[in-house]
């Protein structure tokens, strides 16, 4: 962009900006023809734009046509010296290099002059209807606008006047590729017109009609209305299938009188007909709720902008709630509907955007509520309530979370002054977490006294790092008789005292999560009770000292109820810790309940010897769809078996291995516990697996650790319809068993994570995974630029990740929508249990 106050300027441009291809001059009123006439030297030059240049003629434009032999843009707009000679639009149109031209209020400028052009028309000037006849125009001569638009795709005019005389509007039957187009204001404008257009432009997919009422000669005399009638919309219906932009806007609107053309039904066929993604309706006041259903089963509509539209009501706005696509929704001046049908639109849909204006009323409450309740950033809800105090009162009421820790203080005032203030509060969460003393103090008991009281809607509750917490505080729990989740994270000061009052005292609790909660230990009474009275659906224990996996057997009839199940253990394995007292040996019935609800389970750093312990619930959970199994040490290829006889269902399967002792042919080695045995039994009894991480720890190359096999490995890749895979550590894993993945048809996010067996041959087998779309590469040092370019040329990634393996960042730049390049692996690097996290979680 380029403002200048004379014409040296121009010549300077000229002489030291040889590569200048685009230029822009707005009111440059010292430039004149003897300056624009220096672009010439521009031998580059693409686009020239005009914006209020007083003093430019045609004699100029003429100068810069002759020698800008490039030119394929030009811009006129408030160009009003430019008159009478129209030499300049003949060279340009003899020369054929231009491909977009835009006249905006050149006065001089005839829309009769710019026959020859071929791209986005405007001329905005209004001249009268009585304007003179086209001097070229020859009476029933077919070919005296003889000329092709073959090329044009975007055709817009603005207030022209055509009449017999027919000017701009013969460029509607010649546009074979036209794919946009904007008619406001064209006096003169007929159904036949339209009917042309739709008959020879089937590629049209958009159309902007802004039409002001006509005087019409009627049987029952002369009557003002829109010039287009039904026809122009059924023809548009039946010939332009592509239509998916549309706007109707009628200028001047009075339901006193009939002008509008187009009728209900006209509209409702035309709707139907085309993929409408987007639709403007203005000033169309006989457009009503039968019309609103129609749109209701319009499929493909995402934006619908309404204005003006008076008979539209509350019945056709609950219409609108069914829009399957509808996710932007504009109102303006529309005064026939109220709070009731936008409400009911706002709680079915969830839309990205909705304006209202100039309608009856302000945007409903109801509305507002709904919209504030899909913010969820609390700043953002902060700083939306100060914005208005209605908006302050709805935040107040609707409400529902909030998340508080370090910064509140005076900790219990504040508290007390957010539970005053957001009486509707369901979840709460107190973390604490890098808590200091030189904070001040944290929320104790008398904060759970304070939300018991204030918020009797509480259903969810997070105490983190919470130490001025104790049995005491956990009490007052049992006064929120709505609580159904409650999340204890390192809880330092609550003991199983603690949790037995609250298993008593909060009949609706289905969620308890315990992490790092150390003083939980000996009674294991609040199991128990848990346990009979059979409420509990999730149960995550993870890192509790006091709490033995065999405390979590006594849970009894609770398991017949319990959905997702966590148990995870971070210090080493102990194999002389206690065993379990409640074993016998040889008795079948040892561990008699069921657990048919079990859905997802994760057991993480535990010990199964003779007394099997959690070990037992593979064989009982019919229903289960996700296992994580984490250095479970005593696992066997005969766990498995059982696991994949008893769950058809299992959808999701992560195994993190490390070797353990064992007897080979000729000596003692490390190897780890699975083998190809239950890679079998997985590819046999769960048919249904679309999830599988295999990670392998503490890799050793001189010793054969690992108990899978490359052939196991692709049996099982074969026979699941394996969505997502994870492979950590696995070196035997090699190009053969790439060329297995290549042909895994439902294959669409792989992660291979220090499986150094792999070359660019491997990689170039991969290129033909015909559903792959994410690609992570961590710590793989068996191939280079040559197989990763290979895939991201073949392949088109939505997300890419390379992270310590020998590729260059020119190899992955732009290789995908998302592109994460690091030549160090951050996370998996020297693999250790501790960095090896599910992808499941």
């Amino acid at each position: 962009m380029m403002e200048t106050s004379c014409a040296t300027s121009l010549l300077m441009l000229a002489a030291y900006c040889p590569m200048l291809s685009d230029v822009t001059l707005s009111f440059c009123s010292d430039i004149d023809d003897t300056g624009i006439c220096y672009l010439a030297f521009c031998k580059k030059l693409i686009t020239l734009r005009l914006n209020f240049a007083t003093r430019i003629t045609s004699s100029g434009l003429l100068n810069v046509a002759v020698g800008c032999k490039n030119l394929s843009t030009l811009h006129l707009i408030n160009c009003n010296e430019i008159v009478g000679n129209s030499e300049w639009l003949k060279y340009l149109g003899s020369d054929g290099s231009l491909k977009e031209l835009v006249v905006k209020n050149c006065k001089g400028i005839s829309h009769y002059n710019l026959l020859l052009m071929d791209k986005a028309l405007e001329v905005r000037t209004l001249r009268s209807s009585f304007e003179r006849q086209d001097p070229a125009y020859v009476p029933n001569c077919q070919y005296k606008y003889d000329f092709c638009c073959e090329s044009l795709k975007e055709l817009t005019l603005r207030r022209i006047v055509s009449l017999e005389e027919i000017g701009l509007r013969s460029l509607l039957g010649k546009c074979k590729l036209l794919e946009k187009i904007f008619l406001h204001f064209v006096i003169g404008l007929t159904d036949s017109d339209v009917i042309t257009l739709a008959q020879n432009c089937s590629n049209l997919k958009s159309i902007s009609l802004q039409l002001k009422p006509v005087s019409c000669e009627e049987p029952e005399g002369s009557i003002y209305r829109t010039p287009l009638k039904d026809e122009s919309l059924k023809g548009l219906a039946l010939g332009c299938r592509m239509l998916e932009v549309v706007e109707l806007t009628m200028f001047a609107c009075s339901p006193d009188y009939p002008e509008i053309g187009f009728t209900q039904e006209g509209l409702v066929m035309f709707f139907k007909s085309c993929p409408i993604r987007d639709l403007v309706l203005c000033g169309a006041n006989i457009f009503d709720d039968d019309g609103m259903k129609a749109l209701a089963s319009a499929q493909f509509l995402e934006t619908l902008e309404l204005m003006d539209c008076i008979e539209i009501t509350d019945a056709g706005m609950c219409f609108l709630a069914d829009c399957p696509s509808l996710v932007n929704l504009t109102l303006r001046q529309c005064d026939g509907f109220s709070d009731v049908g936008v409400t009911e639109v706002v709680r079915a849909r969830k839309l990205d955007s909705l304006i209202v204006e100039g309608c009856s009323q302000d945007l409903p409450g109801a509305a507002l509520a709904e919209i504030m309740k899909r913010i969820t950033r609390t700043s953002d809800l902060s700083s939306l309530s100060l914005v208005s105090k209605r908006l302050y009162t709805i935040d107040a009421e609707h409400r529902s979370t909030i998340r508080v820790g370090r910064g509140l203080w005076p900790a219990k005032e504040a508290l007390l002054t957010l539970c005053s203030r957001f009486s509707n509060l369901r979840k709460v969460e107190i973390n604490y977490h890098d808590w200091t003393r030189g904070d001040g103090n944290q929320i104790d008991n008398q904060g759970l006294l304070t939300l018991s009281t204030c918020c009797p809607l509480l259903t969810d509750l997070i105490l983190s790092f919470c130490y001025y917490i104790d049995d005491s505080g956990l009490a007052y729990l049992t006064d929120c008789k709505k609580l159904v989740s409650l999340r204890l994270n390192s809880a330092k000061n609550i003991t199983s005292s603690g949790l037995l009052v609250v298993a008593i005292g909060c009949k609706n609790l289905s969620g308890l999560h315990l992490i790092n909660c150390n003083k939980i230990s000996g009674n294991p009474e609040w199991l128990k009770y848990l346990g009979s009275d059979g409420s509990l659906e999730e149960l995550v224990v993870k890192n509790c000292g006091g709490i033995s996996q065999y405390d979590l057997l006594l849970f009894g009839p609770g398991w017949m109820k319990l959905q997702r199940f966590v148990f995870e253990v971070s210090n080493l394995y102990n194999i002389l810790r206690l065993r379990d007292p409640s074993f016998v040996a040889n008795y079948q019935h040892s561990y008699d309940f069921c657990c048919k609800s079990l859905k997802d389970l994760r057991l993480r750093g535990i010990a199964t010897v003779e007394e099997i312990g959690l070990r037992s619930l593979l064989g009982k959970s019919k229903s289960l769809q996700i296992l994580c199994l984490h250095f479970v040490l005593g696992l066997t290829d005969s766990d498995m078996i059982t696991l994949s006889q008893n769950c058809s269902n299992l959808k999701s399967i992560s195994l993190q291995l490390e070797p353990v002792l064992g007897v080979g042919p000729q000596r003692r080695v490390f190897r780890m516990p699975l083998t190809d045995v239950s890679l079998k039994a997985l590819a046999l009894g769960c048919r249904m697996l679309q999830i599988v991480e295999l990670a392998v720890y503490s890799r050793h190359t001189p010793y054969p650790e690992i108990g899978f096999s490359q052939e196991g490995l692709a049996t099982l890749f074969q026979s699941c319809p394996i969505r997502e895979l994870v492979l950590c550590g696995a070196n035997i894993f090699d190009d053969e068993v790439m060329k297995a993945l290549s042909s895994a048809q439902f294959l669409e996010t792989l992660k291979l994570m220090d499986c150094n067996q792999i070359t660019d041959a491997g990689m170039r087998l991969l290129a033909n995974s015909s559903s792959l779309v994410n690609l992570t590469l961590q710590d793989c040092r068996g191939f280079t630029d040559d197989g990763v370019s290979e895939v991201v040329r073949a392949r088109n990634l939505d997300s890419l990740i390379v992270q310590g393996c020998r590729v260059s960042w020119k190899a992955v730049k732009g290789a995908a929508k998302s592109v994460r390049y690091d030549h160090n692996c951050p996370v998996y690097g020297r693999l250790s249990r501790s960095s090896m996290i599910s992808t499941l979680d």
